[in-house]
């Protein structure tokens, strides 16, 4: 899954939050339909299913926008800790509906879904004061495709 988003505030601010982030890391679950022994557990079974650590990284987008890729069973935590429970608005009324006219073309043009219902009760723990300055706009989602990845057979999301 990818958050889309824009961020503003202190470059040194950001790129703190960028290093912190990207050292994160997620359980994907993954599927082996054809039984690779590569995937074992810890009693020496082959894994017919189950989880492998990946990293959570974030990725340079189009038009100044920025994506946190990540497992989709952790976007609870993501998307709340990204903050994209609070939809930006400034100013008047006109404003408010320009932003998000703006925001929906910008939407259209990456290629992204609207931001889903998500529970906020969960949020990764982070340092105190790391997103105190820090502005996040967010923009969309995109979800990966489950399909068979690389050599080994191993079914999982792509990405």
């Amino acid at each position: 899954m990818h958050a889309v988003f824009m961020i503003n505030g202190r470059l040194d601010d950001v790129e703190k939050f960028f290093k912190w982030m990207d050292t994160r890391m997620g359980m994907m679950p993954f599927k082996n339909p054809k039984l690779h022994p590569s995937m074992k557990d810890k009693n020496g079974n082959i894994l017919a299913e189950g989880v492998q650590p990946i990293d959570m990284a974030i990725r340079h987008g189009l038009f100044g926008t920025w994506e946190m890729t990540f497992p989709e069973g952790h976007k609870d935590e993501v998307l709340t800790t990204l903050r994209f429970q609070h939809q930006p608005g400034a100013g008047t009324k006109y404003n408010q509906v320009l932003l998000k006219a703006k925001l929906l073309a910008l939407r259209k043009l990456l290629s992204c879904e609207p931001i889903p219902e998500f529970n906020t009760d969960k949020e990764m723990l982070l340092p105190d004061g790391l997103m105190e300055n820090l502005r996040i706009i967010p923009i969309g989602v995109r979800y990966d495709e489950v399909r068979e990845v690389g050599s080994f057979g191993l079914v999982h999301e792509s990405i």
